[in-house]
């Protein structure tokens, strides 16, 4: 049997999509949506084309919307159209390949039943030579179909070419494969049904998941010291926290309290955010000019340079040490002794890269307690 009679033989993943009957065509009559050769086009079952994109190319080839110049070989208008159309879906005037409504047609492919297997039995053929039962997964999702090696060697199959297929798996590594092809006929138990498909040869589509006997993995990981965080209490990391802000804190030489970040183990890059802190600052100043609040909101930086409670960096010191740049913007209180006060946004990040917050553990929440704190650190002389 020679390889154009297996050419166009349907695959798996498109069985449940042949809801709409085919019709017998004419030879010399080409598809306009798909530009096949075996069906015309009120009888297209591709379904990746949206009504928009159908109108656009009937509107290219001069076929009019209704009929498809099915019924009127005349090129014609849809407005001037006699043809005696009716959609099966919604029965308007117009071929069933062009309806925008919903109908059960068109539900029969985007929807599964409940009680559906996707794991069932089925018998497998190579024409009149072999004849076997295998088991058959169903996955509505693929845009293939596969056979496993061992299956084609013991139905003696003869492959019909050859297809090289890109996989990847939610977009991590791609691996380049080179498959042979074949055609099987597939029919069910009881042999009331049955279909040819085409199929790629794949060595393993399934693998086994061995059970582990009596394997004591997450105390030998524990010993290599290796940490697993989902076996890892909030009470325990708030603890490494807190162990990490006492080792870390010091006094300088003015007296004033310095603690190290406590820097998650394993984090996202973190980019300088100098262009998204820019930009910010530029909507801040426009913002605040028009409220003629901007010489208000500048004092108050002027004040905690003078208090040193921030600093000034030079272009050179940024330009050897990598920096990160925080947003920050204007939050207003009218009833306040500070009516006006900064807020830094440790959330900003560029895309592709993380924000200070997913780069640092986020540790107990104090503010509740922050008055006891603050009592409590007043109650003894400052050295």
């Amino acid at each position: 049997m020679n390889h154009t009679e297996y050419r166009r033989q349907p695959t798996a993943s498109v069985l449940i999509n042949e809801s709409v009957p085919s019709r017998k065509i004419e030879n010399d009559q080409i598809c306009l949506f798909c530009k096949s050769n075996r069906h015309s086009a009120v009888s297209c079952i591709n379904n990746h084309l949206s009504l928009e994109e159908k109108v656009e190319i009937c509107k290219r080839a001069g076929s009019c919307f209704r009929c498809l110049n099915h019924k009127n070989k005349k090129r014609h208008l849809s407005s001037s159209c006699r043809a005696n159309v009716k959609c099966d879906l919604c029965s308007g005037r117009h071929v069933t390949v062009m309806c925008m409504g919903k109908g059960k047609a068109r539900e029969d492919f985007s929807k599964t039943e409940n009680n559906d297997s996707a794991l069932s039995n089925a018998s497998i053929s190579s024409g009149a030579k072999q004849k076997h039962m295998i088991r058959l997964i169903i996955d509505s999702g693929s845009s293939g179909s596969y056979i496993s090696e061992f299956a084609a060697r013991k139905l003696q199959l003869k492959d019909i070419g050859h297809e090289t297929v890109v996989h990847g798996l939610f977009g991590g590594l791609q691996k380049k494969e080179k498959h042979k092809k074949y055609v099987i006929k597939l029919s069910n138990v009881d042999n009331s049904f049955d279909c040819a498909l085409n199929v790629m040869e794949q060595k393993t589509i399934c693998a086994p998941i061995p059970k582990l006997e009596n394997m004591k993995l997450i105390e030998e990981i524990k010993n290599y010291g290796i940490d697993l965080s989902d076996l890892t209490s909030k009470s325990e990391i708030e603890e490494a926290v807190k162990d990490h802000f006492v080792r870390s804190l010091r006094r300088d030489d003015e007296g004033r309290y310095q603690v190290s970040l406590p820097w998650l183990e394993v984090h996202p890059e973190l980019s300088d955010n100098r262009n998204i802190a820019e930009r910010r600052l530029k909507s801040c100043v426009r913002s605040l000019q028009k409220r003629n609040c901007l010489q208000e909101y500048e004092n108050i930086f002027k004040e905690w340079v003078s208090e040193k409670i921030i600093e000034s960096v030079e272009p050179e010191e940024l330009a050897r040490e990598k920096g990160h740049f925080l947003p920050h913007r204007p939050v207003f209180k009218e009833n306040s002794t500070t009516r006006i006060r900064p807020v830094f946004d440790a959330s900003a990040k560029e895309r592709n890269s993380g924000s200070l917050n997913d780069c640092i553990e986020k540790g107990p929440n104090y503010l509740e307690l922050i008055l006891s704190f603050l009592t409590d650190f007043g109650r003894e002389n400052m050295e």
